[in-house]
C-alpha cells in the first residue's frame, strides 16, 4: 500500500475550501485519502484520470466527481492548454455536525458518463450551485461578509448532495483496506487533538499498539 493520509488545512473558519488548478503541465497526484469530502469540478480542458473507488474516470469540461470521505483516489492529467479546474474540500466535522448519520451514507454523483436525464438535470443545477460558490470564494477578499455568503452556500451544497445523490452504505463485509483506514482515523483524530505536543513517532505507534516501523511504514501525512 503505497497510498497516503492527506490532511486538508481548513480555510479560516469556512466549512468549504476551494483550490483552483491552472497549470498546462503534466501533473500526477498519487493515490491518498482524507476525511474531507472532495468535489472535482472541471472549468476548461480536462482530467485524463480520475481514480477512486477502484474505478478510473476520464473528466472533461463540466463535469463534476464526488470523491466520498475516505476513498483512495488520484489524479493525472498530461501536458495541455488552458486547462482550468478546481477542487472543493467540504470539513468532515462541518458534515457530521449537520446530518449525524452522515457515515452511514455515500454520495454518488458522477457526470462523466452519466446518461439518466433526471440526473442531469440535477447535475446542472449542482453545476449552478458550484458556479455561484466559485464566484463569492474567489471575491471574499473583497467582501468583509463572504464568510457569512459562503457558509450559507455550503448549506445549501450539503443539502442538495443529500436531497439528490445520497445512497445508504451497502452492508458488504469489511475488507482490510477498510481496517486500514479505520485505524489511520483514529491516528489523525488524535493528532488533530495532541498537535500542538511532540508527537514523535515512537510514542505515537505506542500510544496505537503498533510497531515504529509498521507506523512509519503505512502512516505519512501531507498537507495541502
Amino acid at each position: 500500500m503505497d497510498y497516503k493520509y492527506e490532511l486538508v488545512k481548513a480555510d479560516d473558519d469556512l466549512p468549504i475550501k476551494v483550490i483552483l488548478h491552472t497549470s498546462d503541465e503534466e501533473i500526477y497526484i498519487p493515490r491518498h485519502w482524507h476525511e474531507d469530502i472532495e468535489i472535482s469540478y472541471v472549468l476548461t480542458g480536462k482530467i485524463d484520470q480520475i481514480y477512486t473507488d477502484g474505478k478510473e474516470y476520464e473528466s472533461s469540461e463540466g463535469d463534476i466527481v464526488v470523491i466520498n470521505s475516505n476513498s483512495i483516489h488520484s489524479f493525472s492529467v498530461t501536458t495541455g492548454k488552458n486547462r482550468k479546474a478546481v477542487t472543493i474540500f467540504i470539513r468532515y466535522e462541518f458534515l457530521k455536525a449537520i446530518y449525524e448519520n452522515y457515515d452511514q451514507i455515500v454520495f454518488t454523483c458522477n457526470s462523466t458518463h452519466e446518461k439518466d436525464s433526471s440526473r442531469i438535470k440535477k447535475l446542472k443545477n449542482l453545476r449552478t450551485l458550484l458556479n455561484e460558490i466559485l464566484v463569492h470564494y474567489f471575491n471574499k477578499e473583497h467582501d468583509p461578509l463572504a464568510h457569512i455568503n459562503l457558509t450559507g452556500l455550503a448549506y445549501q451544497l450539503i443539502y442538495q448532495l443529500l436531497h439528490d445523490f445520497k445512497e445508504e452504505k451497502k452492508n458488504s463485509p469489511t475488507i482490510k483496506t477498510n481496517k486500514y483506514l479505520e485505524r489511520l482515523t483514529l491516528i489523525t483524530n488524535y493528532i488533530k487533538k495532541h498537535y500542538n505536543q511532540n508527537l514523535a513517532i515512537d510514542h505515537l505507534a505506542a500510544h496505537f499498539n503498533l510497531s515504529s516501523e509498521y507506523f512509519s511504514r503505512f502512516f505519512s501525512n501531507i498537507s495541502v
